[in-house]
């Protein structure tokens, strides 16, 4: 069943997007689907597939 994220931010220098997951856990096959509009304002659609292994400690951004 598909999980949808519980919040997204963007870095500062805008080249880093944090997404926090619920309940995240290892995993063999794990698809990220995203359409973002980009600083020009093209859209950008692409599907990430990846595995996660091992989870490292839990990591917060500080709000701004």
């Amino acid at each position: 069943m598909p999980q949808r994220t519980e919040s997204k931010s963007v870095s500062a220098d805008k080249k880093t997007v944090f997404l926090e997951i619920p309940d995240l856990k290892p995993c063999d096959q794990m698809k990220i689907k995203f359409s973002i509009a980009a600083a020009d304002g093209a859209l950008v659609s692409q599907e990430i597939y990846n595995t996660i292994h091992k989870l490292g400690p839990e990591k917060k951004l500080a709000a701004k």
